[in-house]
């Protein structure tokens, strides 16, 4: 008999969900206009990723205590909802390079939300890897292309 990899398909499936909102989201930014067009784009993007995320998460999901419910729901809304808005808006006016690697950020400050909000440790590997996301954002900003030395 087999394990049952649900972990690993909620994995594949956030994986997918990314890859198809940055690629849907970059084409979408180019053609909008107003902030009420982004806003609809961003619901209808959660929207599809709920309905294709919700039944792999009810195969093998637990359910956090009620006392954490509202904390996680604060964080999901924090890190997941408004950083997209403010990701959407920013690639309205920069590039959709730019406002993604801007978007990385949100790790850091998810790990930071979840130490002040649920009292979770913040561990050496996750300053390691919010501090490797900042040094990757400065280099993709400060590279100068071949053909411009």
């Amino acid at each position: 008999g087999g394990t049952l990899l649900v972990g690993d398909a909620l994995e594949i499936g956030a994986g997918i969900t990314w890859a198809v909102f940055l690629v849907a989201s970059s084409r979408a930014m180019q053609a909008s206009q107003t902030t009420g067009e982004r806003l609809n784009f961003l619901f209808g993007v959660f929207t599809v990723a709920a309905v294709l995320l919700t039944p792999l998460g009810l195969a093998g999901f637990t359910v956090p205590p009620a006392e954490d419910l509202l904390p996680l729901l604060f964080l999901g809304v924090l890190a997941t909802a408004v950083a997209n808005y403010f990701r959407n808006e920013a690639a309205a006016e920069l590039s959709t390079l730019t406002a993604t690697l801007l978007f990385a950020l949100s790790v850091g400050f998810t790990f930071v939300n979840a130490a002040l909000f649920l009292g979770t440790e913040i561990r050496p590997q996750a300053v390691l890897g919010a501090a490797m996301i900042v040094f990757a954002i400065f280099l993709t900003q400060t590279a100068k292309p071949k053909d411009a030395q």
